[in-house]
Formats: C-alpha cells, structure tokens, sequence
C-alpha cells in the first residue's frame, strides 16, 4: 500500500475521498441541504489530488492517494468553520469518524468548544 500525499502515513483504510464526498453529500441533502454546495466546494480543494496513486478504494476501485482521515479532517475543518451546532458535528462523528484513537481531529472539535 502507498502513503497519503497529505499526511505520508501508509493508507490502511482505503476508502477514496470521493466515495466519502458521497456519503457526506447524501447525509447533508437530507439532513442540512443549505450546506451542500459550500461543502461540495470545499471538498473540491482535495478531490483533485485523487488522480494518481498505487492505492485502490475498496468500493469503487478508483485509484487514490489521499487517506479517509486526511479527507474527512479537511471535511471537518470546513464543518467547523459553519459555526455548526452541537448536532451536527455528533452526527459528523458518528457517520464520517476516521479518528480512532481521538488524537487528531477529535482534539481540534474539543478546542473548538464542543466536548465529547
């Protein structure tokens, strides 16, 4: 397996960003669609770098470079800077968490005022 180009760990969860960017998508037209197209945007900035890599997502079989923590981390980031309520980042979570150990983006959620 090949290494994210964004954060240089080895992909141990290949699932591409594009995969997830649908999943996301689904849960916010039917939950928030007021966010869609300001998220489609922001995951624009990291789709691009999906176009190469020795990795294979295991749903769709599309070649990848980016890991599912580095994607949903940029994911979050944009959630967090909608000023989101409580709800939305616990939904967040429980769908779309890549952070398994909570020492990454969990602690970013928690500086950012929301507590687990």
């Amino acid at each position: 397996m090949g290494a994210c180009v964004l954060c240089e760990e080895q992909i141990t969860n290949p699932l591409s960003p594009q995969r997830i960017e649908e999943q996301i998508a689904t849960w916010l037209q039917e939950s928030r669609p007021q966010m869609l197209e300001s998220f489609y945007e922001a995951s624009a900035e990291i789709i691009p770098l999906k176009v190469s890599g020795d990795d294979f997502c295991i749903v769709s079989n599309n070649r990848m470079n980016v890991c599912a923590y580095c994607y949903t981390e940029h994911v979050l980031k944009w959630l967090l800077s909608t000023k989101p309520d409580w709800s939305t980042i616990k939904e967040y979570f429980t769908h779309f968490d890549f952070d398994g150990e909570r020492l990454g983006y969990t602690r970013t959620v928690e500086e950012e005022g929301y507590v687990f």
